[in-house]
């Protein structure tokens, strides 16, 4: 199964999901991942960085890695078209954190995600939040085939 490039958003450690089983997740450093669905009736919202230039975008990596190496049991999760896919095992190589294993969990259509505004700011980034749309997730990556260990459906 060749997956295509995966855009990405970093989100806190510590969240539940009760849709999706996660044990230890991982992402490659300065590509991290998915906003989870956001409560009902609030309005789902996501940041881009490409209106704020590459400036930006390098600032926010640059932080994402520091956040990552200083808290290496952040919870990652990713999302491409109509895919969910949660990503297992971290495995360190030099400065960066390598997909070893993932679960693809195939979702429906118009993922709703969450306001992470609250983590930029952690990171002492200034980003606007926008509503939610595919072409403005951020972090592109390209998840390799063979690292895909299971497939299921989303009930």
């Amino acid at each position: 199964m060749d997956l295509p490039d995966v855009y990405f958003a970093i989100v806190p450690s510590g969240l539940r999901l009760n849709q999706i089983y996660i044990h230890g997740l991982s992402a490659t450093c300065g590509a991290p991942v998915y906003f989870p669905p956001a409560r009902k009736g609030r309005m789902a919202s996501t940041y881009s960085l490409r209106s704020f230039g590459r400036s930006k975008e390098r600032a926010l990596r640059k932080k994402v890695e520091k956040h990552m190496h200083g808290h290496p049991h952040t919870v990652f999760l990713s999302a491409y078209s109509e895919k969910w896919v949660a990503l297992e095992e971290r495995e360190k190589l030099g400065d960066q954190f390598q997909v070893v294993q993932l679960k693809v969990i195939l979702g429906s259509k118009g993922l709703d995600f969450r306001n992470v505004a609250s983590l930029a700011g952690k990171l002492k980034v200034d980003i606007r939040t926008r509503p939610h749309a595919e072409h403005e997730w951020i972090f592109r990556h390209k998840i390799p085939s063979n690292a895909i260990e299971k497939v299921r459906q989303l009930k």
